[in-house]
């Protein structure tokens, strides 16, 4: 399933990287953006047919945080997201030595909360959360109001392994967990396996 969204938070990011590509006139620059990683670079232009594109910034976005994996921008980037409303403590200057947030640390309450959010009632059911913090494991259970006529099920799983979202189970259609973590919670498609679709984890040889 191929659904690459970009919240707001990372459309601004976006939309300052291609700005900064469009003014730059020495050297030119080329903004590549990955909507699947969140992740955006700036290329400098080769000169020569054989020549390769030098690499000027690369950017990621993730749960409302930008890491800047690299700057040589004449005017740093992190000034501009800046000036466009981005908190500096939300900016993490890799390049210079400043420390990446635990992944796995940071994402596994954001899971948790948009998992909670499918906690309710219905006409017929309860909907309750089942939150396991230790196993950093999430899921809502529909439990029916008439055990007789129907059964409990899970409405939606997921769990934490390292610093991607593993979704076991999905039943939601209007509006899917995977969905809401994009859009809600700010976290890349590339962090978020869905097992109940097919999909798995990366191997060790694709990630290396």
């Amino acid at each position: 399933m191929q659904i690459d969204l970009e919240n707001p938070f990372a459309l601004k990011v976006r939309s300052v990287v291609e700005n900064y590509a469009r003014q730059a006139s020495t050297p030119v620059l080329t903004a590549v953006c990955d909507a699947r990683s969140l992740t955006y670079i700036l290329l400098a232009k080769p000169k020569g047919q054989n020549s390769q594109a030098e690499i000027f910034a690369i950017i990621r976005v993730i749960a409302g945080w930008v890491l800047v994996d690299e700057d040589r921008t004449a005017a740093p980037l992190v000034d501009l997201f800046v000036q466009n409303g981005i908190e500096r403590e939300k900016i993490v200057l890799a390049y210079a030595g400043e420390a990446i947030p635990n992944l796995n640390l940071l994402l596994a309450p954001l899971l948790k909360s948009e998992v909670h959010r499918y906690a309710g009632h219905a006409p017929d059911a309860v909907i309750y959360p089942v939150l396991d913090d230790e196993r950093q494991t999430y899921a809502i259970v529909d439990v029916p109001n008439n055990r007789k006529a129907d059964e409990v099920y899970v409405i939606n799983m997921a769990h934490m392994v390292g610093d991607k979202i593993v979704i076991d189970e999905e039943c939601v259609f209007d509006k899917p967990l995977y969905e809401a973590l994009i859009w809600n919670a700010g976290i890349p498609r590339s962090h978020i396996i869905l097992a109940y679709n097919g999909e798995s984890l990366p191997s060790e040889s694709e990630t290396s």
